[in-house]
Formats: structure tokens, C-alpha cells, sequence
């Protein structure tokens, strides 16, 4: 008897692992489940860091711009219209109405008239004499930048002030 009590349960294990061999539909599509959330994952964080990634370039790109335009102005400042009302410029508040003063277009590949054309980068500046009250100082000019764009700083404009002295 104790023999084919021993059978019968090497039979039994037999049998379970022959029903334990594939795996149910219910641990296929949970299987499938986690794969697909760690697919969506990955593909978010690629997709975060590739937009961030172009962010920074645009970003780096527009100090390029801006620095170039400040250097243009400094090497032809001879050839620049002194601003005898610099305070237009400067007194506008809205966006929007500053927006309309800024006669430069701007991208990644540089910068540009405007035109009638709506660009996400806009610049502008004025040149007035340096001085202080009545007082002027001959061969010293003001330069004052302003820059928007609607993807880097939205509703926001920074302003760049530097002195040029006259070749």
C-alpha cells in the first residue's frame, strides 16, 4: 500500500506541472500591461529631455543674437539714429504695446526687419545721448534693448542697458 500511495503522488505532481507548464490571459495582458507602462515612460522622459534640450538651445541662441545685435550697434553706432525722446520707449508697459515697438524679428538663425510678418521673437532698442539732467556726455551714448518671445519668457520682456562711446 505504501508503494502505490507513492505513485499517487508523483502522479499528482506530474500533473501539476504539466497545468503550471503556459501562463493564463489574466499574466499575459498584466504582462503586457507593465511593458506598455514602461514603454510610455521612457518614451515621455525622451520626449521631456528632447524639449528641454531644444529650450536651452533657443535660449543660448537668443543671448547669441542679442549679443551680436549689441555688438553691431557698437561697432556702427556712427551710423545709428540718436533717440531724442529715448522715454517712448521706455514708458511702455503692456506687452503688447511694447510688442508693437519692437521693429526686429528674431529666430535661431539671427534677425530681421519685421515687416507686417508676427514673429514669437521680437527686439528693439533705442540710442539717446548719456547724460544726466541738462548735462551730456559728448561721445557717450545709452543703448537700451528690449527682447520678447512668447515660447522662452512668455508675457515678460527683458531689457539690456549698455553704454557705447563714439569711435
Amino acid at each position: 500500500m505504501g508503494h502505490s500511495r507513492g505513485n499517487k503522488n508523483g502522479v499528482d505532481q506530474m500533473r501539476t506541472l504539466i497545468n503550471n507548464k503556459g501562463m493564463t490571459l489574466i499574466e499575459v495582458m498584466v504582462g503586457f500591461g507593465i511593458l506598455g507602462a514602461v514603454f510610455l515612460v521612457i518614451i515621455s522622459g525622451t520626449n521631456f529631455i528632447n524639449d528641454k534640450k531644444t529650450e536651452q538651445s533657443m535660449s543660448y541662441s537668443s543671448e547669441v543674437i542679442i549679443s551680436s545685435l549689441i555688438e553691431s550697434i557698437r561697432a556702427n553706432i556712427y551710423r545709428e539714429k540718436i533717440d531724442p525722446t529715448p522715454n517712448l520707449f521706455l514708458d511702455l508697459k503692456s506687452i503688447e504695446d511694447v510688442k508693437n515697438q519692437l521693429h526686429l524679428c528674431w529666430t535661431k538663425d539671427g534677425y530681421y526687419l519685421r515687416g507686417n510678418q508676427d514673429c514669437p521673437g521680437r527686439m528693439g532698442y533705442s540710442i539717446s545721448t548719456l547724460g544726466t539732467g541738462a548735462s551730456t556726455f559728448r561721445g557717450l551714448y545709452k543703448v537700451i534693448v528690449r527682447v520678447t518671445h512668447e515660447t522662452l519668457f512668455p508675457n515678460r520682456i527683458k531689457q539690456y542697458e549698455f553704454i557705447v562711446k563714439d569711435p
